[in-house]
């Protein structure tokens, strides 16, 4: 039972991995860059947790392969995963320079897998109980042994180094490209990255583990059933939750490039500000285009016959408000409206009603606008009834 469930925690990690890259391998050809970075990035960590799933297990012959791996793969996880964030966010072509990140990857597995070629078998097993299998190192005078602990503290002190600025930057283009899809997306489901960023939040937490462990050292916890159980369970549903958000996640920058840098529909200029405000607030107002749950800025800028721009910067700079919360905020007065008409009328009906397109977007920019939850704002307001529908 006690071996089951040590195989168990060590293959779990490596498996998941394994289940998305097959996943997103399959559909590589039809896929965008995000999904196919994404891939490479599952890949990558099959291999990892493969030579963790390696030395857990203690199988001590493929050590010398499957720790040059783990040396790659480890510096290798976190470039990929920010390249991947960054095909998501942003429409330039990927160069050779922006592969540069792998670089220390690739150069730490070179040197490590060449050392290990160069060690004998007796110096193998002499790095393996000094180094990776006992936090306690002797005074061993085979320099190629301590050439090889050396470079696996480097892989350590890289992989630590690496974590701060690799997740700074993907919050960075993450909350940019999210303030792109708000101004100019009334719905923003399934384009706002905010899976991805709370993901990312989730690897932050992760790293402090990774970090920790890194520090302790993997062999404390090789011989330690209870230890392996954290890192193990906590990977496992993260990898399995990127994998399933970046499998779902289809809306990227150069789908948001159509909306947000396209073309002007015209180049009939309104210089008065005010005027041009007035204008967008009546329309959307009179004519309840915030009804409409597709509706994108450049539908405003058709209906008035301008220049997306001059609507964008109406609404985005001079109203000071992004061009989602000015249309949802009339969404909301609306459904106000409609549990005020009819106190029955299901939330299900409302949020339809209102121009939203899924209970999760209603519930969230109620609260964000309304300061309370739409059954507690019946509640407050005397509506409150046992009418089936959402709670």
């Amino acid at each position: 039972m006690e071996d089951l469930l040590n195989s168990l925690l060590t293959t779990m990690p490596m498996f998941v991995c394994g289940f998305w890259s097959i996943v997103l391998f399959y559909q590589y050809k039809s896929s965008n860059r995000a999904k196919r970075i994404l891939s490479w990035f599952m890949l990558i960590a099959t291999v990892l947790y493969f030579a963790h799933c390696v030395f857990f297990n203690k199988t001590y012959s493929l050590i010398p392969f499957t720790d040059t791996l783990y040396s790659a793969t480890t510096v290798a996880a976190y470039p990929l995963y920010f390249l991947y964030i960054l095909a998501l966010t942003d429409t330039k072509r990927f160069s050779l320079k922006t592969y540069i990140i792998l670089i220390p990857a690739l150069l730490l597995g070179v040197c490590v897998g060449v050392v290990y070629m160069l060690m004998s078998k007796e110096q193998i097993t002499v790095f393996m109980n000094e180094y990776l299998y006992t936090s306690t190192r002797s005074q061993s005078d085979e320099w190629l042994v301590v050439l090889q602990g050396s470079l696996h503290g480097i892989v350590k002190v890289v992989f630590a180094v690496q974590i701060v600025p690799i997740i700074w930057c993907g919050m960075r283009k993450i909350s940019a490209f999210n303030k792109k899809v708000a101004s100019c997306f009334s719905n923003t489901e399934n384009m706002a990255l905010l899976s991805t960023r709370l993901l990312l939040i989730f690897f932050v937490i992760s790293s402090l583990i990774s970090f920790v462990i890194n520090i302790i050292g993997r062999e404390c916890f090789a011989d330690s059933m209870v230890l392996l159980v954290i890192p193990s369970i906590t990977f496992s549903i993260l990898l399995f939750c990127i994998g399933y958000v970046g499998f779902n996640q289809n809306f990227t920058a150069i789908d948001l490039y159509v909306e947000y840098d396209h073309k002007d529909v015209s180049e009939n200029k309104i210089d008065d500000s005010a005027l041009l405000k007035n204008k967008i607030v009546n329309l959307v107002r009179d004519e309840k285009l915030y009804l409409q749950s597709d509706l994108k800025l450049s539908d405003i800028a058709i209906r008035l016959a301008t220049n997306k721009t001059y609507i964008y910067n109406a609404i985005n700079i001079d109203m000071q408000v992004s061009f989602s919360e000015f249309i949802n905020r009339q969404r909301i007065a609306y459904s106000q409206e409609l549990m005020k008409a009819n106190a029955k009328t299901t939330m299900i009906e409302v949020l339809t009603n209102s121009g939203f397109t899924s209970e999760a977007s209603f519930y969230r920019n109620f609260k964000q606008f309304a300061g309370l939850t739409p059954q507690k704002w019946r509640i407050k307001f005397g509506l409150n009834t046992d009418s089936s529908g959402l709670k």
